[in-house]
């Protein structure tokens, strides 16, 4: 996995005093840059006025509670603190967001001990007999394989994420895509349910964290398969400059809160579900009796 180190504007002040806090940590033993910071549409947005600028960081430490409780606010007073908050990341993990007029930083702070065990299990080949860790490290993998850059200790680790770089990453087998389908199918006929009795604000939750999540994940699975680039790894992110029209109408929302619009919307999002599994499973159906049940809510 390449090293985008080249790739970052070390002029961004922001960068530069955030890189300064994390090499004089005695608590941090390893810092890694990555995401959208990192890659090449993004970093030449670094430094050029275009506005504050997100960077990502994934930390091995050997005090993940004392760098949350780090004095932020004073260590980047001069970067215009404003906010920071922790909270639970996959894997175990936590992160630490900080938010300051020039920029926003995001910690994933990871117990050096985590690290020591998921090296060893990389190594030995233990990591396909334990589920959650091998979860958790193909979500790092995920983060990694649009590149990153160390800021500290390559020499100590970077083997680790060469190796975990090189995982596959978050990722649907065909059984995983219908399992998600028949999931969908439930959620739309209790969205649709609801629409019916008045619950339009109900609905419309389910709408967009089930149903467009559904679809997002699917079409993000289809550009995996066929190797198709993904700017941002995120649900969602850059959707509007790398899907095409067709695309976006499997999860793009426009209508009111209320009942014809929401039912519209499920049945549009229905068969964006339909088209995309056609690409990844076509012999998946919507069974003739759920067909005939969610068509009674036709608007």
């Amino acid at each position: 996995m390449r090293s985008a180190r080249s790739k970052v504007n070390h002029d961004s002040a922001f960068y530069c005093r955030i890189c300064e806090l994390l090499q004089e940590s005695v608590h941090v033993r390893s810092a890694v840059l990555f995401g959208s910071a990192v890659s090449l549409e993004y970093c030449g947005q670094i430094g050029s006025g275009r506005g504050p600028v997100d960077f990502d960081f994934h930390l091995v430490t050997s005090a993940p509670r004392i760098l949350e409780k780090y004095d932020w606010a004073e260590k980047l007073s001069a970067q215009g603190y404003c906010f920071q908050v922790s909270r639970q990341a996959t894997g175990g993990a936590r992160k630490l967001t900080i938010i300051c007029s020039e920029g926003q930083l995001d910690l994933v702070l990871v117990s050096i001990s985590a690290v020591r065990v998921a090296s060893l299990a990389i190594r030995v080949g233990l990591m396909r007999h334990f589920a959650l860790m091998r979860r958790a490290l193909n979500e790092m993998a995920t983060c990694l394989h649009s590149g990153y850059s160390f800021t500290k200790g390559q020499e100590a680790w970077g083997d680790f994420y060469s190796r975990v770089s090189r995982l596959p990453g978050v990722r649907l087998s065909n059984m995983d895509a219908v399992r998600m389908a028949d999931g969908f199918l439930v959620d739309a006929l209790w969205v649709l349910q609801k629409t019916m009795t008045g619950e339009f604000v109900a609905a419309q939750h389910v709408l967009h964290c089930k149903l467009v999540d559904t679809n997002l994940r699917l079409w993000r699975e289809i550009r995996l398969r066929k190797g198709s680039p993904l700017q941002s790894f995120g649900l969602g992110r850059r959707v509007e400059t790398i899907a095409d029209l067709d695309e976006q109408q499997c999860f793009s929302l426009t209508g009111s809160v209320h009942n014809g619009d929401l039912r519209l919307l499920t049945f549009s999002m229905l068969r964006g579900m339909q088209a995309l599994m056609a690409k990844l499973e076509p012999q998946w159906t919507v069974p003739q009796a759920m067909k005939r049940l969610l068509d009674f809510y036709q608007p």
